[in-house]
């Protein structure tokens, strides 16, 4: 008797057997199906697709798997209620604070939009509770950003700054958004992060040769933060 062969399957029977196997409560299956549509032909996954993957990554509780699998697809997933239920579930478990203010910002149903609000407001308190080393260890570093190499301060950026919750944070910001030490392309993500943060404070910050006054929701940029990053 021969080889058996096993056929090259379609976009539609791979989302076919992603599907049925979350359903079934398989994720780990699931999760093979969906991540071979997405490499096999990655011009035919949908939203939905992502959205499948992503909650299959979060019942395994692969967090960071589950994060940079919605990464590029944010601005598709907030669209919808599914979509924002599931990003809102990364950025509680990870956490991703800016995540979760990005997706409150998007809610535009007055009970989603308070229940989100609530949950990200909770997740905030709990983290600065049972992180209160680690919260204080990074606001420490984002006072003294200018004093780390460029690649500490990427890294910063990328692993830490999606940490912090919000409060508290104007004075070791405002050292930061002054130091001329911060790369521009940092100083950039830190004024985009004060977006989420602090929206309506005003800071001095270095722009080229001078310092200018900005107040951060009042400026036409995108919204776009680095998503948290493992350590």
């Amino acid at each position: 008797m021969g080889d058996l062969v096993n056929f090259p399957q379609s976009a539609k029977q791979l989302r076919e057997l992603g599907l049925q196997a979350f359903r079934n409560g398989n994720f780990t299956q699931a999760v093979q199906h969906l991540d071979q549509l997405c490499h096999q032909f990655p011009d035919s996954v949908t939203p939905g697709d992502v959205r499948t993957l992503a909650g299959a990554y979060l019942q395994l509780d692969e967090l960071d798997e589950a994060a940079d699998t919605v990464r590029d697809a944010s601005d598709d997933l907030v669209q919808d209620a599914n979509g924002r239920y599931l990003l809102l579930q990364i950025a509680t478990r990870q956490p991703d604070f800016p995540l979760g203010a990005y997706v409150i910002n998007a809610t535009t149903d007055p009970t989603e939009h308070e229940d989100n609000l609530m949950t990200m407001t909770q997740t905030m308190a709990d983290y600065d509770e049972t992180h209160a080393h680690e919260v204080a260890v990074t606001k420490r570093h984002l006072r003294h950003l200018g004093g780390m190499t460029v690649l500490e301060q990427e890294r910063f950026i990328t692993t830490e700054l999606a940490r912090l919750p919000f409060n508290d944070v104007v004075d070791p910001l405002s050292a930061a958004l002054v130091d001329r030490d911060v790369h521009p392309a940092v100083r950039s993500s830190l004024v985009t992060w004060a977006r989420v943060a602090v929206p309506t404070t005003p800071f001095p910050v270095w722009v080229y040769d001078r310092l200018v006054t900005i107040t951060p929701a009042e400026l036409d940029m995108p919204l776009r933060m680095p998503r948290v990053r493992p350590s």
